[in-house]
């Protein structure tokens, strides 16, 4: 499923462009399993903005990967998300993100492969 979301439209500043380049881990299996870390502990792994940029490469790069089937996502540091960077709205000037418009940053990214834990199997493409 293509998904059209356009992140270049989320607010950031250039100043902050990428604090943590190494938020996301990645690594691919032989065996077909796609692990993708988030690895902000201090932060109990909050999604800030650049983070969901990352996240939302990582999911589309596993999709269009064939030769992996399994998308295995977790948090680093005994916490598996605390959910959106609220300290990220402090440094936000002007009008915030309409973030209906990006709904599918939180759901659109786990099509087909990784939602497919999370729903009924039978229609996903990666099985």
């Amino acid at each position: 499923m293509a998904n059209s979301t356009n992140t270049s439209t989320f607010p950031i500043q250039p100043e902050h462009a990428d604090p943590e380049p190494d938020a996301i881990a990645i690594i691919k299996r032989s065996e077909g399993i796609t692990t993708i870390t988030m690895n902000r502990p201090k932060k109990r792994n909050a999604i800030d903005i650049p983070t969901a940029k990352k996240l939302y490469s990582a999911f589309l790069d596993f999709e269009a990967d064939a030769s992996q089937k399994i998308c295995v996502l977790h948090g680093n540091g005994g916490t598996f998300s605390s959910g959106f960077d609220l300290t990220q709205l402090a440094t936000w000037h002007g009008e915030l993100p309409n973030m209906a418009q990006h709904s599918s940053i939180t759901r659109g990214h786990f099509e087909p492969g990784c939602r497919c834990s999370m729903e009924e199997q039978s229609g996903c493409r990666k099985l």
